[in-house]
Formats: structure tokens, C-alpha cells, sequence
């Protein structure tokens, strides 16, 4: 069984995730849930939660067009649905967030057990 790394360079998140660092660091601007720890030299380190959000991101700014501010009400409002979200043929959002926090919580607790 491959070891997943427990923390990425931000080129190494933007190459696992297809975006460039510039992108990411204006994403670190815009999206309070997207805050990837920085090192003792004061570079930042992406975990695996920061690189599922990272993805949500992706699909729901390039893929779905939301807005920044429709994709920050997706992040936010976990118990109900975002606005207009029938209309844009996305009804997983939600469901995606709270999938990710529940994967985030199990890894934790799995490397509890290592």
C-alpha cells in the first residue's frame, strides 16, 4: 500500500490539481475554508483536506461556473442548499462538502491508529 504524503508544496498542489500557484494563493484570498498551514521558513504546505477543497473549488468556479461569491455560499451553508442550484444542475455541492469533512475526520483518526 503507497504512502500518501501528508504535506504538498503549493507546485505540488497546483500540479496535482491542475491550476497554477497564483491561482491558488488568490483562492487563499477569497476562500476563508482554503488556509494551508505555512512552515517554519514561512512556506505554505497544502494538505490533503486544503487539496479537496482545492478540487471542490475547481469544479464549482471552472466547471459549473459559479461565482466566487455562489462557490463561497457552497463552502458556507452546509445544510442547505445553495441558490438557484437546480437551475445550474448541481445538487451535490452540499453533499460534497460534508463527504470531504467526513473523509478529512476518518484519515485523522486513522492516523491515530499508525
Amino acid at each position: 500500500m503507497s504512502e500518501e504524503k501528508k504535506y504538498y508544496s503549493i507546485g505540488e498542489a497546483g500540479r496535482l490539481t491542475g491550476l497554477e500557484p497564483y491561482v491558488l494563493r488568490f483562492w487563499e484570498s477569497e476562500f476563508d475554508e482554503l488556509s494551508p498551514e505555512k512552515n517554519k521558513s514561512g512556506r505554505r504546505v497544502y494538505q490533503q483536506k486544503d487539496i479537496d477543497i482545492v478540487l471542490l473549488l475547481k469544479k464549482l468556479l471552472h466547471e459549473k461556473k459559479f461565482t466566487i461569491e455562489g462557490a463561497k455560499k457552497v463552502l458556507r451553508d452546509n445544510s442547505s442548499e445553495p441558490a438557484g442550484q437546480a437551475d445550474l444542475g448541481f445538487k451535490t455541492g452540499d453533499m460534497q462538502v460534508k463527504l470531504i469533512q467526513i473523509r478529512n475526520e476518518l484519515k485523522d483518526i486513522l492516523a491515530l491508529f499508525d
